[in-house]
């Protein structure tokens, strides 16, 4: 195969890969994935029962119902302290609770 065809072969080659690294790029499955955070804030079960300021029983609540995100390594129960945020976030502002309850 003469030197120009094989030119010819990786520009087209190259080309066929950049059109697919856009349509990746574009692809709508992406769109409805959660975006990761860039670092996530880890903490022990010790920890986290004291940042979200609530017991053991509902640590485990939450745990199970998946409303705070836990992973086990091991023995160790690990609690991201972000989703700990993201439930404190999602309860109602007691001026809207007390309202609704008059």
């Amino acid at each position: 195969m003469p030197l120009s065809s094989l030119k010819k072969l990786l520009a087209d080659q190259t080309e066929v890969e950049q059109a697919g690294d856009q349509v990746g790029e574009d692809n709508a499955d992406d769109k409805d994935k959660p975006k990761r955070k860039e670092s996530r804030r880890w903490a022990t079960r010790t920890e986290a029962l004291s940042y979200g300021k609530f017991g053991s029983t509902k640590l485990n609540e939450l745990m199970q119902d998946r409303k705070i995100l836990a992973k086990k390594d091991g023995t160790k129960v690990k609690i991201d302290l972000d989703t700990i945020d993201d439930y404190i976030d999602s309860l109602s502002d007691v001026a809207a609770a007390t309202a609704h309850n008059a």
